[in-house]
């Protein structure tokens, strides 16, 4: 299958971050670079927002790119990094607030003192649905998954403890999503989850993802498919 590579006026028309970020690039490589950048930078524009029937929308997209494999599709990494100093700016601070505060509890004695938790930008396909809840609350601007292999995603979604196919569903639209349970007295609630998802497989990875085009999460993706 042999599909129309975007219009070169599209590139004409580029910030000049996204422009010099693609001009190495040329053919597919170069959509791809430029539509898995698109999906980055849709986690990294918190002051973003639109209205849709009543409702605020934040930017965050979701893309899947399905190809062969050795077909050029795994050029996406080079859209990461747009996001990895932010992640790695947000992870330090975290950490540094977070060992401050560990030892503020230590000299202080004082077990009751709440300390915060490990907030990040970027997370790995391969993480628990309990996980993605914690990172979602603790991350007021929003994640990012970003994952060369779609079937680290697909892996999960087969476990009972890590199937979070209904919190990409509800937080493509912002819903409300929470969890409880009993065993370790655990409640969250995370009122406005902005989620971003950039993937890539091949139509076999693919499959076992999203299994079928009735599935919600079918509809909440923007598909780039080739095969040249």
């Amino acid at each position: 299958m042999e599909t129309d590579f975007l219009p070169e006026i599209v590139y004409q028309k580029l910030p000049k971050i996204l422009w010099e970020l693609t001009e190495p690039f040329t053919g597919r490589e170069k959509d791809v670079v430029l539509l898995s950048s698109l999906g980055v930078l849709s986690a990294a524009l918190p002051k973003v927002y639109g209205i849709y029937d009543g409702n605020k929308y934040s930017p965050n997209l979701y893309l899947l790119i399905v190809a062969p494999a050795a077909s050029g599709k795994g050029v996406m990494n080079k859209s990461k990094v747009l996001i990895e100093k932010i992640h790695q700016y947000i992870l330090d601070i975290s950490l540094e607030n977070i060992a401050e505060c560990e030892s503020e509890k230590k000299k202080k004695k004082d077990l009751s003192i709440k300390c915060p938790e490990l907030e990040v930008k970027l997370i790995p396909g391969n993480v628990s649905s309990s996980k993605i809840y914690k990172h979602l609350k603790n991350a007021p601007h929003g994640i990012l998954i970003f994952e060369t292999e779609a079937d680290t995603i697909s892996v999960m979604l087969k476990q009972d403890w890590g199937n979070f196919s209904d919190i990409m569903r509800k937080a493509f639209h912002h819903e409300t999503i929470s969890i409880s349970r009993e065993i370790d007295d655990k409640f969250i609630e995370v009122r406005y989850p902005q989620l971003s998802l950039v993937i890539s497989g091949t139509p076999n990875q693919v499959k076992p993802l999203i299994n079928s085009k009735e599935n919600g999460l079918f509809s909440r993706f923007i598909f780039y498919v080739f095969n040249d």
